[in-house]
């Protein structure tokens, strides 16, 4: 059985449960009020008939006048009873009264009594005592009727509740349909969706993710989740692509090489000329992979990003550079505030200065250097340096795959990394327009804003 059923069935068994719990409260309350009105009628009746007994020179029955009373009980038999239980005078055809020996001993004190015969009939007794010599029950005056008005309301009621609860029925059916159809319309999308996607469709999106409720919840972690899932296909398709292109021509070299110093017998400095080669493309190759793989991991996101401190995040690859530009005998400038913090990862971030501060080393003249600052809710990176700066031909492939500049001898994939990186953190990457040399902007959003923005000395590292 589908869930709409599983739905519609639930709600109708429910909605019809609670009709006829409700039916049979109202039929018990009902029921019991009727009861106690047949009760007090019976016992005026009853009454009526012991006054008219007592206003004959004897003790006997008489017909009360008709009264609306009357009307509304039916098959009324009255009796006059000794004390000793037995039959004096009776007025009525019935012969059906019984009163239980709890009821003779409720007359003895005077008080009046009813007691039931079966569903919907009832005796009600009345005392009459001796006035003359000693004080003692006399007579006893019974009326037994059927309670006609109470039957009649009692089937009413029975029927009401009986079409109530077949409405109810049918309703619950109908409203069920719409309920259950508003209800699954959610899965139904989400179902729909996941088909899409299932076909090869990985931009296919939940719709009306934005409402404020449980299932809007649902569609956006869902809608989050189809997004990261098509952010690690689209980086496999990548990581494919680009290994495909920028491995097969390496290899096709090494195999030539290879093929070319196996044709014939060489001296053995031939031999380990080719080897050195070799060797050479070899490391070219690992450093390609290497890189190749941390664009992939980039492109996937960042799997457990932390609370960093910046200059102790950095501080692996700060020394680096600064032993770097003693050895080229360069100037490396350092302004990096110690209170600056991101949430991030610690090798990611490493990536982006790594590649930024190496282009920066290669190319500068005689400095470059790193400067940071906050500026409301981010942090400002500027990783500079005073060479001959970018050509404008190339800014706008700066960023793109294996774009190498004139005088470069890497991979191509450097900035690359530096801008996936940089996007992981949900920062920016970009280069600024200067009169010299080149200036890398790099802007992370900050995990302290409200803090004041420090003041500090820069630290300038000479050769």
């Amino acid at each position: 059985m589908s869930l709409r059923w599983r739905l519609l069935l639930g709600f109708s068994l429910t909605l019809l449960l609670a009709v006829l719990g409700l039916g049979a409260l109202l039929y018990a309350i009902t029921a019991q009020s009727l009861e106690r009105s047949f009760r007090l009628e019976l016992q005026t009746l009853a009454r009526q008939y012991a006054q008219l007994a007592l206003q004959a020179e004897q003790v006997s029955l008489r017909e009360p006048p008709p009264s609306p009373l009357a009307e509304r009980l039916g098959n009324v038999s009255a009796f006059l009873l000794r004390p000793d239980k037995t039959i004096q005078e009776t007025l009525g055809s019935s012969q059906d009264f019984m009163l239980p020996t709890s009821a003779w001993q409720t007359l003895e004190r005077n008080q009046e009594t009813v007691a039931g015969l079966n569903n919907f009939r009832a005796a009600a007794a009345f005392p009459i005592f001796s006035s003359s010599g000693v004080y003692q029950l006399a007579f006893v005056v019974v009326v037994a009727a059927d309670d006609l008005s109470g039957a009649s309301s009692l089937e009413q009621l029975r029927t009401s509740i009986v079409l109530w609860a077949s409405a109810a029925t049918l309703i619950a059916l109908l409203l069920g349909q719409v309920l259950t159809s508003w209800l699954l319309r959610p899965l139904r999308q989400i179902a729909s969706t996941a088909a899409a996607v299932s076909s090869g469709n990985l931009t296919a999106r939940i719709p009306n993710a934005a409402r404020p409720d449980e299932i809007g919840a649902l569609k956006r972690d869902l809608n989050a989740m189809l997004v990261r899932l098509e952010h690690l296909v689209e980086a496999q398709r990548r990581f494919t692509a680009n290994a495909a292109h920028d491995l097969r021509t390496p290899i096709a070299v090494l195999r030539t090489e290879l093929e070319v110093a196996l044709r014939r017998p060489r001296e053995a400095a031939a031999y380990r000329e080719v080897l050195e080669r070799v060797l050479e493309r070899c490391k070219s190759l690992g450093v390609l992979t290497e890189d190749l793989l941390a664009l992939a991991r980039l492109e996937a996101g960042l799997e457990k990003p932390v609370p960093l401190v910046l200059q102790q995040a950095l501080s692996s690859t700060i020394e680096t550079y600064t032993r770097a530009a003693e050895q080229q005998q360069k100037t490396f400038y350092l302004e990096l505030p110690a209170d600056l913090e991101i949430i991030g990862d610690t090798v990611a971030l490493n990536r982006i200065f790594a590649n930024l501060l190496g282009n920066a080393l290669r190319f500068a003249k005689q400095e470059f250097g790193l400067r940071a600052e906050r500026n409301a809710e981010t942090i400002s990176i500027r990783v500079w340096d005073d060479g001959t700066g970018i050509p404008e031909s190339q800014h706008k492939q700066l960023f793109d795959r294996f774009q190498k500049g004139t005088h470069s001898s890497g991979t191509g994939l450097g900035l690359a990394i530096a801008q996936e990186a940089t996007r992981a953190h949900n920062g920016t990457i970009s280069l600024e327009l200067s009169q010299t040399g080149a200036v890398f902007l790099v802007q992370l959003p900050s995990s302290n804003p409200r803090l004041t923005q420090t003041q500090y000395n820069p630290t300038q590292v000479k050769s």
